[in-house]
């Protein structure tokens, strides 16, 4: 085997282990994104980014709402308190938090036998895109007790 080329040694099928591999086995399949599917992608993430900085206030708000109204369950001050003097310590709550958009109709304050609930029940429409808009529907509801 002394000066013998290996790679012209034929192997068990009778192809020659140095040849060069046939022009069907040298095509590379490329990878990546297409252009079609590198738009729907930053389509989306831009949709999801808006959707987001717009909802984002809206959910902040509805969180400082359920706050006040849990923070009046919890409170012994308004116990045995008239629907009036409850009214009026939910808005200075609800002026203090930052809270602008809630209405004297989204709110139903009953005292009953048991208590006094309070209820807040409202919707808030935000514009996403052109004339697409989100509507998110909150309600939240507490019992003072006598």
């Amino acid at each position: 085997m002394k000066g013998k080329d290996r790679s012209s040694k034929p192997l068990a099928g009778g192809k020659l282990s140095g040849a060069l591999p046939s022009s069907a086995s040298r095509v590379v399949r490329q990878r990546g994104a297409s252009l079609i599917q590198l738009v729907f992608y930053v389509v989306l993430a831009s949709f999801s980014v808006v959707a987001t900085v717009r909802l984002a206030p809206i959910y902040m708000d509805a969180w400082k709402v359920r706050s006040v109204v849990n923070s009046m369950g919890s409170e012994t001050a308004l116990r045995g308190a008239s629907a009036r003097e409850v009214s009026q310590s939910l808005n200075r709550r609800l002026n203090i938090n930052g809270i602008r958009h809630i209405e004297r109709d989204h709110i139903a304050i009953q005292v009953g036998p048991g208590g006094t609930e309070v209820v807040i029940d409202y919707e808030v429409r935000v514009p996403l895109f052109g004339n697409l808009d989100a509507i998110a529907h909150f309600r939240y509801d507490t019992v003072i007790s006598n």
